[in-house]
């Protein structure tokens, strides 16, 4: 189970995170102590003067780097001002007493071109106590080359206390892809701001925009023994356009980062990358932060391109209030790397929202152990992912927890691929939408609507997400698990729990309930000779229902709700009541059915493709070269799919003569080719489309698919499918409505 996560009280974590929350983004200001002031003005200055006033400013970064500076002093660079070459001043501050960089005079940031010089346009080797503020940094060379760097920090004894602060950085061509991809990798430690080589305590990185640059936005602080860094914060930086990994945070113990935002990263590199993630580092928290559209235009690259991931060497991360969305490698993943013998572990993701993730939305990746994740609200229509993935290189994930997510998923077929995985518990979570292949066993799962305001429509930016909020009666509400020690707040700050019992998704519902009315529009329908089919309305307020069923009362239902297993031409009573905390409606009046008589008429034609003319009544919505025929299997006539890996394979028939809110049943027999799937469904009837498929090599499975028609409908369009990206065909026959 979730060990000290679920027992233990709020912890001095929580605590100092919440702390670092009311001061986030506000700049770190020193107070040096003594110290002289320079002044550089590249275009009024001169190397000859004695720099330490505006009116007899240097020119030249060759003379600042003449220069070894000393505790307290400032450089100050002229606005609007351009500086050719390396930035590379020599020296170094004193605790309370930093060497500082900044810009002077009215205009726009100083630039510091480097002009393709290698280990960095700015550069501090074996350095403490400089803060670096207000500079517009590039380096662009003829080609990329390994160690092209905006601005770097290394050396090879410890330094302390280095800030960057509201730089922006771009034009840095380093190589995008490299000949491997953990995070000591040459190529990864080019781009925007690299630190490496050796400890470094006390770093802030804040308030900068980093784009267009190779391979990293940020790396730090790499080359160093796991969590041998501390103090180190990365703070409201925005990136975009990056080749590979926005965030990289390495070699570090309880640090921060917070509230930047990521778009456009892995732009170019083919290797694995990802949005904002440690390495090597234990206990960093990972909060309000957003990432989107990573390999948007790069979607060949799924080896990860997700936002957030539990990478190697890494234990007690903790990521939450973070929103992802339309990223084609996912929202989140745990992995272990088979170049060390560590692996992730120990890690929570609470509170999140992903929307639109594609590929893989939650991944599961080798030896990675002990990953909570709960009250996270995943949304996806779009894209066809995978929801939770498992990959087994380098070892088996282990001991992974999902409780109290709500799991929003419209229009997939991939589903659920957990079956390696051990030790996995689902446990309070919502699932609703369709319901893919391996959907897991949860035993307090819930399908009905959470009811969220407006599901899939959060834009850019964290507080565009209120249509992720509950209304009232969502039976999300007081209804989940609850779990100690769980950051005490949801993704919109509302302290948790409201009440007594906490709730499930990322948010916590701040409403007052009241009894629920009585719900309305009860209705019974005969669906053969030994089912009937019992719906009614949603009541505002309800989290649940009752259902009285020939006088007995079955709790817990939804709409529709099938009663099964009855005889024919037998007559059935119903009423129905709402439920939720505050309490349970009356019940409402007491409707009747009763079951058909004798078997239907199917109201398919050809059904059983028996037909003289073979596809006589179907359309065939085939694409590109994908087949649709008919052809004799097992003694009989049956209809033939065959994708390609471009195109799909599908027939249709618009079935009338329907009755208007009426219960129908579709069933179809299927076959497949090893491996590949076939799926049938049903739209236009008045309804949300219905599909439900799978792959059947054995012999023909029959899919069975009850719908009510609307109001006002007679018809409906059926529909036989092969997907294509597979090779082979499917195999359709005795397609039948009643």
């Amino acid at each position: 189970m979730l060990k000290s996560v679920l027992k233990k009280p709020v912890s001095l974590l929580l605590v100092c995170t919440m702390l670092a929350f009311l001061f986030a983004g506000m700049p770190r200001i020193s107070f040096a102590a003594g110290g002289a002031t320079y002044y550089v003005d590249s275009v009024s200055g001169n190397d000859s003067n004695n720099g330490t006033s505006s009116s007899t400013p240097w020119k030249t970064v060759s003379k600042v780097n003449a220069k070894t500076f000393a505790a307290g002093d400032k450089i100050l660079f002229k606005a609007g001002s351009v500086f050719n070459g390396q930035l590379y001043p020599l020296g170094s501050g004193a605790a309370g007493s930093p060497i500082v960089i900044d810009m002077y005079g009215t205009g726009s940031k100083p630039i510091i071109n480097g002009g393709g010089v290698l280990g960095g346009a700015v550069k501090l080797y074996n350095q403490s106590y400089w803060e670096i503020n207000n500079l517009e940094v590039t380096n662009t060379a003829a080609s990329p080359a390994l160690d092209l760097v905006g601005i770097k920090v290394f050396g090879t004894s410890t330094q302390n206390h280095i800030y960057i602060q509201n730089c922006d950085i771009h034009d840095v061509n380093g190589p995008s892809t490299g000949t491997t991809n953990f995070p000591r990798n040459d190529t990864k430690k080019t781009g925007g701001i690299d630190m490496q080589g050796c400890i470094i305590n006390d770093v802030l990185i804040q308030n900068n925009t980093i784009h267009k640059v190779d391979r990293t936005g940020i790396n730090a602080i790499d080359k160093v023994a796991e969590g041998s860094c501390t103090g180190v914060i990365i703070r409201n930086n925005t990136l975009y356009d990056i080749g590979g990994d926005g965030i990289i945070f390495l070699g570090a113990s309880n640090g921060l980062v917070e509230r930047n935002v990521c778009w456009n990263a892995v732009a170019r590199s083919a290797d694995a990358n990802a949005g904002i993630w440690p390495y090597a580092s234990d206990n960093t928290v990972f909060q309000y932060n957003e990432c989107y559209n990573l390999a948007l235009g790069n979607e060949s690259n799924t080896k990860d391109s997700m936002a957030w991931d539990f990478d190697a060497e890494c234990t007690g991360t903790i990521y939450q209030y973070n929103y992802s969305h339309n990223n084609i490698g996912g929202a989140v993943m745990t992995c272990s790397d088979n170049n060390y013998d560590e692996y992730a572990k120990n890690g929570i993701f609470r509170y999140n929202i992903s929307q639109n993730d594609k590929t893989r939305i939650v991944r599961l990746a080798g030896q990675s152990v002990n990953f909570s994740f709960y009250n996270n609200t995943f949304y996806s229509n779009t894209g066809n992912p995978y929801v939770i993935k498992v990959d087994t290189y380098g070892g088996i994930p282990d001991k992974n927890y999902f409780y109290n997510n709500i799991f929003y998923i419209q229009n997939n077929t991939q589903g659920y691929d957990i079956a390696a995985g051990t030790n996995k518990v689902f446990d309070y979570n919502v699932f609703y939408g369709v319901h893919p292949t391996g959907e897991p066993t949860d035993a307090h799962k819930l399908t009905s609507d959470p009811l969220l305001v407006n599901p899939g429509t959060g834009g850019n930016g964290l507080t565009t997400v209120n249509g992720y909020k509950l209304q009232s009666g969502s039976p999300c509400i007081n209804s989940g698990m609850t779990i100690s020690n769980n950051g005490g707040k949801d993704y919109w700050g509302t302290s948790v729990p409201q009440g007594s019992v906490t709730d499930r998704g990322a948010c916590e519902y701040t409403g007052t309930l009241t009894i629920p009315e009585v719900p309305a529009g009860l209705n019974a329908t005969a669906a053969g000779t030994s089912q009937i089919n019992v719906t009614w309305n949603s009541s505002s307020g309800a989290s649940s229902y009752d259902l009285k069923v020939d006088g007995v009362i079955v709790t817990g239902v939804t709409s529709p709700y099938a009663h099964t297993g009855l005889s024919a031409n037998t007559a059935h009573t119903y009423a129905v009541r709402a439920v939720n905390s505050a309490g349970t409606s009356a019940w409402s009046s007491i409707v009747s059915a009763t079951t058909q008589s004798g078997s239907e008429i199917n109201l398919v034609k050809n059904g059983n493709f028996e037909d003289a003319a073979n596809l006589n009544y179907w359309t065939n919505a085939s694409t590109g070269t994908a087949t649709a025929t008919v052809v004799t299997d097992s003694g009989s006539k049956a209809a033939k799919l065959t994708a390609t890996s471009s195109d799909t394979a599908r027939i249709e028939q618009v079935v009338t003569g329907l009755t208007a809110n009426k219960t129908y049943t579709l069933t179809v027999s299927v076959k497949t080719d090893t491996g590949i799937y076939g799926y049938v469904g049903v739209q236009d009837f008045g309804g949300t489309l219905i599909e439900k498929g799978g792959t059947s090599s054995s012999g023909y499975t029959t899919y069975t698919i009850t719908f009510i028609t609307g109001t006002t409908n007679t018809t409906a369009k059926i529909y036989l499918h092969a997907w294509k990206q597979q090779s082979g065909s499917v195999y359709f026959d005795n397609v039948s409505i009643k």
